[in-house]
């Protein structure tokens, strides 16, 4: 599903935001990438998407190998994926459940098909009452839930989530969490950026450590943990 060899982001020679990371996610697994601020999660999480190209190594997601994709297919390989990011990225003047609807219209779904999956997703987040609401009407939790709702509409194989719980209170995280634990059940593979050890340790699930740009601890496979 995803493997990085000798991957490294340099955004200037004096600190590199990546350095040499080697890591294989096998499909189906459950992944928290943990580690202090700046220790490059959300870096690693870009190049995964798509949104950045590392500077070295190979970067090979979905039996795509990303350095060599043109733009054209690196945005067809963005639109297949479900990524919760810190910046929500919602279009201020549609409706939140136009915001999540479009997500799904764009992969050729019907419109139809397209609000009532958003709608049933926006009712399981508590946001059935808001879904007619614009993001600048919204609280910043209420935002991260409707980028949640956008990331899950089209079922993707792959979900990747940026600090996707950090502007929630406790229940709604939960209901969050549920969410995408629910899409791995039915077969996703999740990535999820979280310097929040609490939530990495929640599920059992396997935990990558970054310090410095640098994977310290790749974390043991959940069957390889069971041996």
């Amino acid at each position: 599903m995803i493997r990085l060899a000798g991957v490294s982001k340099l955004y200037s020679p004096e600190s590199p935001a990546l350095a040499d990371v080697n890591l294989d996610i096998d499909r189906g697994e459950f992944v928290f990438l943990n580690g202090p601020t700046g220790a490059g999660k959300t870096t690693l999480l870009k190049i995964l998407f798509g949104g950045v190209r590392a500077s070295a190594g190979d970067v090979l997601v979905l039996g795509r190998d990303l350095r060599r994709l043109s733009s054209r297919a690196l945005a067809a390989h963005r639109r297949a994926l479900g990524l919760v990011c810190q910046e929500f990225k919602l279009l201020p003047s549609m409706t939140a459940l136009d915001n999540v609807a479009l997500a799904a219209e764009v992969t050729g779904v019907s419109a139809r098909e397209s609000r009532r999956r958003a709608a049933a997703l926006l009712e399981d987040l508590g946001l059935g009452a808001k879904r007619h609401a614009k993001p600048p009407m919204l609280s910043a939790g209420e935002r991260q839930k409707v980028a949640v709702a956008r990331a899950l509409v089209n079922d993707p194989s792959l979900i990747l989530g940026d600090e996707p719980t950090e502007n929630l209170d406790a229940a709604t995280a939960d209901a969050t969490m549920s969410l995408i634990e629910r899409a791995h059940e039915r077969g996703a593979t999740v990535v999820i950026a979280t310097h929040d050890a609490a939530l990495a340790g929640r599920s059992g699930q396997r935990v990558v450590l970054l310090e410095h740009g640098r994977v310290v601890e790749p974390g043991a496979r959940l069957r390889e943990a069971a041996l």
